[in-house]
């Protein structure tokens, strides 16, 4: 018997792609939601978290993230460190592209030491160095993930014309 770790999945831009992702996310991810039952495309909506408390620990999230980045959909993966195992997390968005680096045991992230040194290495001024550090903490990752966060929980908040 192996080891797990909790994992979750957050999706944007899923409009008009739900029956697609669908079929992404039923390839054998064994990803749950929290609305229980089976998953349908009603239930992609924006935001939708999808989780597993028995992620294999380093699973890898490769041919999901792979199938999801083909349709554009932006996401947001973690996988909650365990024992001597580090996490990952995973964020894409389309104008970004794709954000990996190991994870805490709350999905966040870790910056290797040498990743910070060869950052310093190759900036020549401050503003450099700025840049770098944020590009290895995924700064813009994260920050238009929580955008589109915020967006589609004011979209849930607005009534529907009726």
């Amino acid at each position: 018997m192996g080891d797990y770790a909790a994992a979750t999945l957050r999706l944007y831009g899923v409009t008009e792609k739900q029956d697609e992702i669908l079929a992404v996310l039923e390839s054998g991810w064994g990803l749950e939601w929290g609305g229980g039952g089976a998953l349908r495309p009603e239930d992609l909506v924006e935001g939708v978290e999808l989780t597993d408390t028995e992620c294999p620990v380093g699973w890898t999230f490769e041919g999901c993230g792979e199938a999801l980045r083909a349709l554009g959909v932006s996401y947001f993966f973690a996988q909650e460190a365990k024992y001597e195992f580090d996490g990952t997390v995973e964020v894409f968005t389309p104008e970004l592209g794709v954000f990996e680096s190991p994870a805490g045991q709350e999905g966040g992230v870790h910056v290797p030491a040498e990743w910070i040194e060869s950052a310093i290495e190759r900036a020549s001024h401050h503003d450099e160095l700025c840049r770098e550090l944020h590009r290895l903490t995924g700064h813009a990752w994260i920050t238009a993930i929580e955008r589109l966060a915020k967006a589609s929980s004011q979209d849930a908040a607005e009534p529907s014309p009726s």
